[in-house]
């Protein structure tokens, strides 16, 4: 008997958390692979979770809203329990305000509001990266709603097997990623890029983490409305590569699979 594939999605009302879009994609994507279980977790049982459940897929997903709880709900303790875990072959992927937090140093400047600066204990610190946002531009208030009331489409470029595709991905002030003190990590793989910005910043990224990896996306590639194409190149990418990581764990290449 297959051992069940486990993919636990952050969950919390507390901090804000929008899950709905993101679980039904998932779903979506993996309805015809046996034994992949979609499971959430809020935060006072995320490291019980981890334990028990030991899923190979963590999920940080976007918020409601431009207050982010990441640093606040998700203590030290709990950081080191998830960053172990994806050390020790685990996979962890995140959207928008989880991927900010997935950086080093995070700069999020509004062009209404005040300018929010993290670093050191208020971070993940996945990857000695700087994440920057909104990106310019593309800045939307937002409705505090899990809806699209607060997303823009954005284009992107996204490095596929087939070369480089354009599309246009659903945004809703996510982050830029842009070298710490002029060098990016080494083992670094940029995903997609935005092709609208000056510097074409990373959009999305890559990076192995001991036997696992982490997955860090700006965009909202799993928002599947119009004008959207709902397998959209980044979707793929990033679905294909928890794809291998479930079922073939090998070192994972980019492709562009249909989602």
């Amino acid at each position: 008997m297959n051992k069940t594939k486990a993919i636990l999605i952050y969950n919390d009302a507390d901090s804000k958390t929008c899950s709905a879009e993101l679980s039904l994609a998932l779903r979506n994507t993996f309805k015809h692979c046996d034994n992949v279980a979609i499971m959430h977790s809020d935060r006072h049982h995320l490291v019980r979770n981890i334990n028990e459940l030991n899923p190979d897929i963590i999920v940080l997903p976007e918020i409601k809203g431009e207050e982010s709880f990441y640093s606040r709900h998700i203590p030290i303790e709990t950081r080191n329990r998830i960053k172990s875990h994806v050390e020790n072959g685990s996979m962890l992927v995140s959207f928008c305000a989880g991927a900010y937090w997935m950086a080093e140093q995070i700069t999020y400047h509004p062009p209404k509001g005040i300018t929010k600066m993290r670093d050191g204990v208020h971070v993940f610190n996945a990857a000695a990266i700087k994440a920057f946002g909104p990106v310019s531009g593309y800045w939307r208030s937002s409705n505090g709603k899990e809806d699209l009331g607060g997303c823009i489409p954005v284009p992107l470029r996204v490095n596929t097997v087939n070369g480089t595709q354009n599309e246009t991905v659903w945004y809703g002030n996510g982050p830029a990623f842009y070298p710490l003190k002029n060098k990016l990590p080494e083992n670094i793989e940029i995903l997609a890029e935005y092709r609208d910005v000056e510097e074409y910043p990373i959009a999305a990224f890559a990076l192995r983490h001991g036997q696992g990896q982490y997955l860090a996306s700006g965009p909202l590639a799993h928002y599947h409305r119009a004008p959207v194409r709902s397998n959209n190149y980044l979707w793929s990418v990033i679905t294909h590569r928890m794809h291998q990581h479930l079922f073939a764990k090998p070192k994972v290449d980019m492709v562009c699979v249909p989602a």
